[in-house]
């Protein structure tokens, strides 16, 4: 479990509704719609939670509104993955892990994402 806040935010967006933009939980499918957004790193699957988790820079969370979502920040912390695990079982990266603070999702990214996925 990693805190954060510190390196990173997250933002957390439910399987159902990625899943219902996809049209299932095909893993290309749902690649898909995260890269459509401009997501190209960073996303993490809990699959037993039924949840993903998008890492976005520091401060992003004292600021977030995007409704169906869930900022993490400071107070939070999040079962990270090894920068290898990308599939099954437990937490894996659907989308690999960002090489430094320059390589975190933008936020606008994000709310992309969480818009077409309610959409």
């Amino acid at each position: 479990m990693l805190r954060t806040g510190l390196f990173f935010d997250a933002v957390r967006l439910s399987a159902e509704v990625v899943h219902a933009r996809a049209g299932g939980g095909d893993r290309d499918a749902v690649e898909r719609v995260f890269r459509e957004a401009g997501v190209e790193c960073g996303v993490i699957v809990n699959p037993a939670r039924r949840w993903y988790y998008v890492l976005v820079p520091c401060g992003t969370a004292a600021s977030w509104d995007e409704s169906g979502t869930e900022a993490l920040g400071t107070a939070c912390f999040l079962g990270v993955p090894a920068p290898g695990r990308g599939g099954p079982p437990g937490a894996h990266w659907l989308l690999g892990p960002p090489l430094g603070a320059e390589g975190l999702c933008g936020p606008g990214a994000v709310k992309a994402v969480a818009v077409a996925a309610a959409g």
